[in-house]
């Protein structure tokens, strides 16, 4: 298993600290895919899929729940391994 820790500011970059600790297996390697579950209660482990990284400042990871995706639930994110993303960094890759 990996572990998953992911902390972020809440609502902005000065709202308060949250944090997230988690476990993943890897689902399909082939298409860089985690299956990733943040709590012991959670059903079914969640798909967490590396789209794009340079493996040493950022990683841009979707996440898309089959089971309910009537519902749109969806997620992209922008992973930095600093506390604050280069401006013009962030800015190329979205």
């Amino acid at each position: 298993t990996i572990k998953v820790f992911n902390t972020g500011n809440k609502g902005s970059p000065a709202g308060s600290l949250s944090t997230a600790e988690g476990t993943a297996t890897v689902g399909d390697a082939s298409k860089c895919e985690l299956k990733v579950s943040f709590s012991r209660f959670q059903p079914f482990p969640s798909p967490y899929r590396v789209l794009e990284t340079d493996y040493t400042t950022y990683a841009i990871v979707a996440s898309c729940l089959s089971v309910v995706n009537f519902l749109d639930l969806s997620a992209l994110w922008v992973l930095s391994r600093t506390p604050r993303m280069d401006a013009n960094q962030l800015k190329s890759l979205l």
